[in-house]
């Protein structure tokens, strides 16, 4: 390492160590001896080729921090695979085909940090198969078949922060399958098959910021189901068979800055279902059947810059249910069937004047409160008054006008 001083500034040249390093990488894409990889590697990756199995006690490589198997046929890793990469941060067995690991397959990693499995066949694990793992903060299992867990299987991944489950088909998950992960931030169930989830599934998630459950088969959620998710700062519960949420559903979420529910079956909701979401500032509600919206709905979302309530059945606003949403930027409401817009809808907006009426196909630009404010409806026509006290909006659809 060298240190030179130039007007001031001390620069550290790294040349000599990078090159030493970049030396210490290898990649091979065709057939190799795998006990012929040089034992001062730092980084191995195989893609590519066909590797059937990954045999035990193969590698002898202390110094290894990252090891790669991609696309390489892979069926099988024998126990003790990994025996002797004491170094071992980051191991990737991803787009291959194994079905099972067996017990001790990751026996001695406890250096471990990353850990990516995903894209295989992997139908079931074993219950200790993550045993040892204290180091792991991110495991990747997306992609798979499982179809179900054993309740202590992440048991002893106390540093994990990113467990990654979608796109398996997972249809129930034990009440204790997340107990102890209290460092967890990210947790992804999306694209399975579950049909419901316990009340106490997340109790033991102080820390999640992110919680994926959309495109699953959920018809009902418990009101405690996210109670205790004070850090929670996005919520995906877009493309379930939601009809219905309960009005404390969303209590305690008050760092909440994004909530997904479109593209489920809801039709009405409670006056206080939003309540409390006071750090709420993109709501998507979009593709529903929702037909009615109570004035006091949004009552308390002053953060809330984007509301989208495209594709529902609204056939009109109450005058009410806006005003108080005074930092909203972009509101959606295309394919409904509002027929009017009372003048005082968006509490004290007016429509800029004009002598002529005006045709909008993508959207209206309102001001309320010196804030500006997108009001997209779709392709409609707007004719208003040239009077802001009787500002009027009169939507009609777009294909009516010109039939």
């Amino acid at each position: 390492m060298v240190f030179c001083n130039f007007s001031g500034i001390v620069l550290v040249t790294l040349c000599a160590l990078l090159l030493k390093s970049e030396a210490r990488s290898y990649d091979y894409n065709s057939p190799v001896d795998l006990s012929s990889i040089p034992s001062d590697a730092t980084r191995v990756s195989f893609s590519a080729f066909s590797l059937p199995t990954i045999p035990a006690n193969t590698f002898n490589l202390s110094h290894c921090a990252y090891l790669s198997f991609s696309k390489t046929e892979t069926t099988r890793v024998q126990s003790d695979a990994f025996g002797g990469l004491t170094s071992l941060t980051d191991l990737r067995i991803t787009n291959n085909k194994v079905t099972v690991l067996n017990n001790g397959v990751f026996n001695g990693l406890e250096t471990l940090i990353l850990l990516h499995l995903q894209e295989n066949q992997l139908s079931q694990l074993h219950v200790s198969i993550f045993s040892g793992l204290t180091s792991l903060t991110k495991l990747y299992l997306s992609r798979n078949q499982l179809s179900e867990l054993a309740p202590s299987l992440f048991a002893d991944l106390t540093s994990l922060t990113n467990l990654h489950l979608d796109r398996n088909q997972l249809s129930q998950l034990n009440a204790s399958i997340f107990s102890g992960l209290s460092s967890l931030t990210e947790l992804h169930l999306n694209s399975n098959q579950l049909r419901e989830l316990g009340p106490s599934l997340f109790a033991d998630l102080p820390s999640l910021t992110r919680l994926s459950l959309n495109n699953n088969q959920l018809s009902h959620l418990d009101p405690l189901l996210f109670s205790g998710l004070s850090s929670l700062t996005e919520l995906h519960l877009y493309s379930n068979l939601l009809s219905e949420l309960d009005p404390l559903l969303f209590r305690g979420l008050s760092s909440l800055t994004q909530l997904y529910l479109y593209s489920n079956q809801l039709s009405e909701l409670a006056p206080s279902l939003f309540s409390g979401l006071t750090s709420l500032t993109s709501l998507h509600l979009s593709d529903n059947q929702i037909f009615h919206l109570e004035p006091s709905l949004f009552s308390g979302l002053t953060s809330l810059t984007g509301l989208d309530l495209r594709g529902n059945q609204l056939s009109e606003l109450p005058p009410s249910v806006f005003p108080e949403l005074t930092s909203l930027k972009h509101l959606l409401l295309a394919n409904n069937q509002l027929q009017t817009l009372e003048w005082n809808v968006f509490g004290k907006t007016f429509i800029r004047t004009s002598k002529n009426p005006h045709t909008f196909t993508s959207g209206l630009v309102l001001v309320s409160s010196s804030k500006w404010c997108y009001v997209v409806l779709g392709e409609c026509v707007a004719t208003y008054s040239s009077r802001p006290a009787v500002a009027r909006v009169f939507i009609r659809q777009w294909q009516q006008q010109h039939s």
